[in-house]
Order: C-alpha cells, then sequence, then structure tokens
C-alpha cells in the first residue's frame, strides 16, 4: 500500500473536508445522512437501512469509521461499553486528476466524472454517497460553467458532461493516463 499511500491520504482527507463541509453548511443530521444513502435522520436518531434487525441505543458516543474497503454500511458492535462504531464506505480512491481539480474541488470533479452517461440527481447522490441536498448545487455550478448539460424526460431530469468538460478531463502530461 506504500505507492498509494499519498494518494489514499488524500482521499481520507477529502473525505473529511467534504463532509466536514455539509456539517457547517445544513448540520449534523445532514451529514450523518448523506454519508451514505443506505443512512437517514430523523428525530434524532440515525437509522441504517439494512436487511438485518438491530438497535443500538442510547446516547453514548458513535465512532465513525471511513473505509475503502467496504462497499456498505458497517455497524459495529461495541469495543468497550457504551460506545459504537460505524463504517462507512468512502468509495473509490480517486485516478489522478486533470488540471482543472484544483479549481472544482474534489466532489464536484467526482460528479463531473460520473456524467459521462446521463444520471439524475438522486443517482449522483447515491454514487457518491451524499445527500441530493448537497449535489444538486454542485450540478448548478457545473451547469452555470457550461461543463453539464440537462435533459428533461417527464419528470426527470438527466444531467450529462459536455464537449468543454470531457476536453477538461483529459489527463495533464503531469498527471499521466486517468479517466477521460
Amino acid at each position: 500500500m506504500a505507492p498509494q499511500w499519498a494518494e489514499t491520504t488524500a482521499h481520507f482527507e477529502g473525505f473529511v473536508e467534504r463532509h466536514g463541509a455539509v456539517v457547517a453548511r445544513e448540520g449534523l443530521g445532514a451529514a450523518l445522512a448523506a454519508l451514505h444513502s443506505t443512512l437517514r435522520w430523523q428525530d434524532g436518531t440515525l437509522q441504517v437501512a439494512s436487511a438485518y434487525d438491530g438497535e443500538v441505543g442510547g446516547t453514548h458516543p458513535l465512532t465513525l469509521i471511513p473505509t475503502l474497503f467496504l462497499d456498505r454500511v458497517g455497524l459495529h458492535a461495541p469495543l468497550h461499553r457504551g460506545q459504537a462504531q460505524l463504517a462507512v464506505p468512502m468509495g473509490t480512491a480517486p485516478h489522478p486528476g486533470p488540471r482543472i481539480a484544483p479549481v472544482l474541488g474534489a466532489t464536484r470533479l467526482a460528479i463531473l466524472h460520473s456524467l459521462a452517461e446521463p444520471r439524475t440527481t438522486t443517482a449522483l447522490a447515491a454514487l457518491h454517497h451524499l445527500a441530493p441536498a448537497t449535489v444538486s448545487p454542485h450540478l448548478s455550478r457545473l451547469l452555470a460553467a457550461d461543463l453539464v448539460h440537462r435533459t428533461r424526460t417527464g419528470r426527470h431530469v438527466h444531467y450529462h458532461h459536455t464537449a468543454r468538460a470531457r476536453a477538461f478531463l483529459r489527463p495533464s502530461p503531469e498527471s499521466g493516463p486517468g479517466p477521460v
């Protein structure tokens, strides 16, 4: 893992930064719900949609563990009485980005990469483990910059990146080959 350590660390830091921004803008409940599509914050309670029954009650601390090694949320039995741990998947580590990456930011760039095929706000939110209310402002900014366009089909609005976005997403010479 040593060769990928810097990239992995940057991915963890970006994850914490993105979700910290959601806490600042929308509050802790929204941030917890934005961690993964199976999480909901309702009436002061964190709910995990799962095929398994179970409940962790009380007002004890909850330790969040971001991980690259799971694709679903995992609620772990406490190591110490009065504690619980929630492992939250971060998704795959990003590929080296194009030169526009520092301007767009990690979340917006990830959303833009995933728009090679048309997707709705809800689909993007699920794909990136964010709340739709978090994805929507990113799409508005990308739309204003002519990096995405939208198409309405009935009640659904699909977003897709533009030719301009495809040009920006080409890897820079110093980043090597990456997603187009």
